[in-house]
């Protein structure tokens, strides 16, 4: 096991240093945002001066330099938006993006598994045939236009719930169900799937022969089992769930770090959007390699050499 988690971590290592490369590139790509700020109003000593405070005089291995060796100080730049330390500004949103997505993840395990088991239960019933329509609708529907209609509906013409904004409970129901829906879809489908596959096995068979209660059953035989594979999909779901606001921050003007990438972004805030896409693919790396150790304890099968 140990051997194992030094090759993950590794691994994980080695993919977040490619991941470097790719954000300073394409940082380098979209232009300098000295250009950008100063284009109506600045002179060239100005801009000069503003690139020599950037350090964007230096050649682009230097600069890329400068980036590696800032991280490894935990010194991820200054966002030139702000006026402060890039990874402060990202603190700062993140909370309320954690806010939104503890929300979003409850709604997806309240929601999700009990409907996904159900519907593995009572397959080619009405509620099975409810879940697989509303599971295709979550991952076929945009999250922009679900987001767009439950504010026609609840907002405009109910008026039960706010536009947008942060602060309230009902500020909160709108964001973290349209963030959730997809998710919601897919885990549902992979509960109801894995349940029916297991459900099929001979060892669930020799219970309910047994006389084992049928609670005792689903519960303790078949869903432990069908665990392993669920704790995948939700693995990656935790981490998914901060790094895919950013469409629901936008639509609902949810002050999280999506928005803060989407406005960085447009600005030409490197330092900014470089710490945003870091630490996001830090957040995979981690959740894979943590996902991939639960398996061994979930399943006593699973054994890594």
């Amino acid at each position: 096991m140990q051997r194992y988690v030094l090759k993950r971590v590794a691994q994980g290592i080695i993919v977040l240093f490619v991941v470097t490369i790719i954000i300073f590139v394409l940082g380098q790509l979209s232009g300098a945002p000295v250009d950008l700020m100063t284009r109506h109003f600045s002179t060239p000593e100005v801009s000069e001066q503003l690139r020599e405070r950037w350090g964007l005089d230096e050649s682009l291995p230097v600069q890329y330099w400068r980036f590696i060796s800032g991280i490894a100080r935990g010194d991820f730049g200054e966002s030139v938006r702000y006026g402060q330390p890039a990874l402060e500004v990202w603190l700062t949103y993140l909370p309320n993006t954690l806010i939104l997505a503890t929300a979003a993840m409850s709604i997806v395990l309240i929601i999700s598994i009990p409907t996904g088991i159900l519907s593995a239960i009572r397959v080619g019933g009405w509620f099975d045939k409810f879940a697989k329509i509303f599971a295709i609708m979550g991952q076929s529907m945009p999250e922009y236009w679900l987001g767009l209609m439950l504010i026609l509906a609840f907002s405009i013409h109910l008026g039960w719930l706010p536009t947008s904004g942060m602060g309230t409970f009902q500020q909160l129901l709108m964001p973290a169900f349209t963030l959730s829906y997809y998710f919601i879809a897919s885990l549902t489908r992979l509960t109801r799937s894995t349940m029916l596959d297991v459900l099929d096995s001979d060892y669930i068979k020799m219970a309910r022969i047994k006389g084992v209660p049928e609670n005792l059953v689903i519960v303790k035989h078949a869903f432990k089992n069908a665990l392993v594979s669920i704790l995948s999909l939700l693995g990656v779901m935790i981490i998914s769930l901060p790094t895919t606001s950013v469409i629901t921050e936008v639509v609902f003007r949810w002050p999280g770090i999506g928005r803060l990438l989407v406005n960085a972004a447009l600005e030409r805030d490197f330092p900014l959007v470089r710490t945003c896409f870091l630490l996001i693919s830090v957040g995979y790396i981690v959740a894979s390699i943590v996902a991939d150790i639960l398996y061994a304890y979930v399943d006593p099968r699973i054994r890594y050499k």
